[in-house]
């Protein structure tokens, strides 16, 4: 088991109803058997607000790690979530995002649909 699931578990523990969960991480957690708790959790405890598998690695000198962004909101779920996951890689975006990460904003990647095509 990943430490990553024990992290997202004790932050939906510690946040307040309502309360927003935004985090950066792999996207391992969305197939591994060991998260099943963990995507159960989500799934029944709240919404995802939005979500970005961005399939590939933000970070210089972290190869093999496909990162992805979700913002999560504890409680009453207002909007369906679907997730599908897309084979295809975006190389030409991916090369682009790695240069222009420090400038991406939360606030103007914010979507309320929360659905993920």
């Amino acid at each position: 088991m990943d430490y990553l699931y024990f992290f997202i578990e004790k932050a939906v523990d510690l946040l307040r109803e309502e309360g927003i969960l935004v985090y950066l991480t792999t996207d391992y957690w969305l197939v591994a058997d060991g998260a099943k708790t963990l995507r159960k959790t989500l799934r029944e405890e709240g919404e995802f607000l939005y979500f970005q598998d961005y399939h590939i690695s933000l970070f210089e000198g972290a190869l093999g790690q496909h990162n992805l962004l979700f913002v999560w909101r504890k409680g009453k779920k207002e909007v369906p979530f679907s997730f599908r996951r897309r084979k295809e890689v975006f190389f030409e975006a991916g090369r682009n995002l790695r240069k222009k990460w420090k400038y991406l904003s939360l606030a103007s990647r914010y979507s309320k649909t929360a659905s993920v095509h």
